[in-house]
């Protein structure tokens, strides 16, 4: 026996063309609804709850297994693109979540560089601002780390700090930008432009 919008269809098409072509338009309306809401529901609930997912697991210290969860993600039919595209972002962010735990500094400095150049990489590839925001914040927050390992590994042997300077400029530079003095100070003359004007 036939149940919901292929009943509604067959009983719209018993009326022929004396009924009203709305009961007929109606039913295949409803049927397209309902054929098309659900999967971008369906979607959806898998992205929120991946989402919460990797949340959990990124709290509790799960990095690895939220790094094989997202994996599976970027290679799964049902994740919609603009998902999938947020997927490199937040693999790096748990990526760096887990160097942050490590005691071995060697390896730390070593998973340090290749953060810089996966939130290199996403600064360059992605065009949507969200990410590239957040990739340069990231960015910005590993070279920090990166001169705090390093000023704290110079004073343990009594070394210079020149790298760690090195690695606290570029953070300056990653938040701020390269020329933020020029750039406060075009600014300040722009607005005196429109004052005089």
């Amino acid at each position: 026996m036939m149940e919901g919008p292929a009943k509604l269809l067959c009983y719209s098409v018993r009326f022929g063309c004396a009924g009203c072509r709305i009961v007929l338009l109606l039913p295949v309306c409803l049927l397209l609804i309902s054929l098309i809401g659900g999967n971008v529901q369906a979607e959806s609930m898998l992205e929120q709850s991946a989402s919460r997912l990797i949340t959990a697991l990124g709290e509790k210290g799960y990095h690895d297994t939220a790094i094989a969860l997202l994996d599976q993600l970027v290679r799964n039919d049902a994740v919609s693109d603009s998902f999938r595209q947020k997927i490199p972002l937040w693999r790096a962010n748990e990526r760096v979540a887990g160097i942050r735990e490590t005691t071995d500094v060697e390896q730390r400095q070593r998973s340090y560089e290749g953060a810089v150049s996966d939130f290199k990489q996403l600064l360059e590839d992605h065009h949507d601002l969200s990410v590239a925001a957040e990739a340069a914040f990231q960015l910005g927050m590993v070279f920090l780390d990166m001169g705090r390992l390093s000023r704290n590994q110079a004073a343990a042997v009594g070394k210079d700090i020149k790298d760690a300077q090195r690695f606290f400029l570029s953070a300056v530079d990653v938040f701020v930008g390269p020329r933020s003095g020029q750039t406060a100070l075009s600014a300040l003359e722009k607005e005196l432009q429109q004052i005089e004007e």
